[in-house]
């Protein structure tokens, strides 16, 4: 994942924070990802926590084969990560099952994202029934 890619997934994220959590003291992300300790999502939380110290990024490496498994497991407990990566095969099938926050709104409204900067097949790829609920 580039840096322009997981500054925006956490851009978006935060932004979703912000609106939802307005009161916000320090707010915590938990972030699943494919990268282990020392890899771009680890190196880039922390460099995002420099620039936005109320912001605390928790980050679990989860291996990719298990990913799917781990997140059905989690989401079905309520114990699911707030950001987390999924291949774009499963985007729909999260969607379909209301697992996925639909980020259509946050999106409009974000002066971070604009959807003409990202291509459309990966674009799609993130899309349900006309509705976003990924960034790349």
């Amino acid at each position: 994942m580039t840096t322009k890619r997981f500054s925006l997934l956490i851009a978006g994220s935060a932004l979703l924070v912000w609106s939802i959590a307005a009161q916000a003291s320090p707010i915590t992300l938990t972030v699943w990802t494919i990268d282990h300790p020392g890899q771009y999502d680890y190196v880039l939380a922390k460099a995002f926590e420099k620039q936005n110290p109320n912001i605390k990024i928790h980050v679990k490496t989860v291996d990719f084969s298990d990913m799917v498994h781990q997140l059905a497991r989690a989401m079905a407990t309520g114990g699911g990560p707030d950001i987390t990566y999924v291949d774009n095969p499963d985007v729909a099938l999260f969607a379909s099952r209301h697992l996925l926050l639909n980020l259509t709104p946050y999106v409009k409204k974000s002066n971070v994202i604009d959807t003409r900067d990202i291509y459309p097949g990966p674009l799609k790829a993130v899309t349900w029934k006309s509705k976003i609920y990924g960034l790349l």
